[in-house]
């Protein structure tokens, strides 16, 4: 596994490569894909969902899989659902960025933000309120 400081380092390069390619955007200085600007962001995203497929893995190895499954696959799924929920918005934002004509109401393309947003506000709430049952 990474160091955290590796970790970081990379967060911020990712970041940087990001805010780079998104103000060249902006800008007007290029005519790429928003696909092509998101690019860094869906690197990130795939490093993120590795990392917890791993960690998955390692916690099979560690324990019996078929001592408690479920749980298993609850941790697996509420850790990669908020990362897939933000792949699937930022493929929406970016089809609609690219084609202004696109049928799509705005409102729909928020979804998965919003039900990220839940998601987070929950997850939240039951770290910093432990006795809370959301």
């Amino acid at each position: 596994m990474m160091p955290l400081l590796h970790r970081a380092l990379l967060a911020w390069f990712v970041s940087l490569v990001f805010l780079i390619l998104l103000v060249l955007q902006l800008d007007h200085r290029t005519n790429w894909s928003w696909f092509l600007v998101l690019i860094p962001l869906w690197f990130w995203d795939c490093v993120i969902i590795i990392r917890q497929i791993l960690k998955f893995i390692s916690l099979c190895r560690q324990q019996h899989p078929w001592s408690r499954p479920y749980h298993l696959f609850k941790k697996l799924f509420t850790h990669t659902s908020p990362v897939l929920l933000k792949i699937v918005f930022q493929s929406l934002l970016c089809n609609r960025l690219d084609n202004p004509s696109y049928p799509m109401p705005m409102y729909y393309l928020f979804i998965p933000f919003w039900l990220l947003l839940i998601n987070v506000i929950i997850n939240l709430s039951r770290t910093l309120v432990p006795g809370t049952s959301l």
